[in-house]
C-alpha cells in the first residue's frame, strides 16, 4: 500500500491537486490496510456463527442444504454426507418413486 500511496501522490502533484484531497487520500490508505480485512472477517465470522448453530440445531436441513448447493460438486456432497452419517443421520439414496423433492443431477 505504501508504494502505491507514493505514486498516488507523485501523480496527484503532477497534476496540480491540492494538499487538502492528498491528505485524504492517506485515510483511504489507512482504512485498507485495516477495514477491509476487519470487514471480512466480520462477515466471516457471521457465516461461520449461523452455520455452525444450522448444522448443530437443524442437522438435516443444513446436510439436505450443502448437498442441493454442491450438486454439481458430487466430491464435496459425498463428504457432506459422510459428515451427516457421522452425527447420526440416516442418509437415504434418492428414490424417485418416494422423494418428494425433485432433484437434478
Amino acid at each position: 500500500m505504501k508504494e502505491i500511496e507514493v505514486k498516488l501522490r507523485a501523480g496527484m502533484t503532477q497534476n496540480g491537486i491540492p494538499h487538502d484531497p492528498r491528505t485524504r487520500s492517506c485515510i483511504i490508505s489507512s482504512f485498507a490496510l485495516y477495514g477491509f480485512p476487519e470487514s471480512h472477517s466480520a462477515s466471516f465470522a457471521l457465516l461461520a456463527y449461523a452455520s455452525a448453530f444450522l448444522k448443530v440445531r437443524y442437522p438435516a436441513a443444513f446436510t439436505c442444504g450443502i448437498v442441493e448447493l454442491s450438486a454439481n460438486g458430487l466430491l464435496f456432497s459425498r463428504y457432506a454426507r459422510q459428515d451427516a452419517q457421522r452425527h447420526g443421520l440416516k442418509v437415504r439414496p434418492v428414490h424417485i418413486g418416494h422423494s418428494e423433492w425433485k432433484w437434478y443431477p
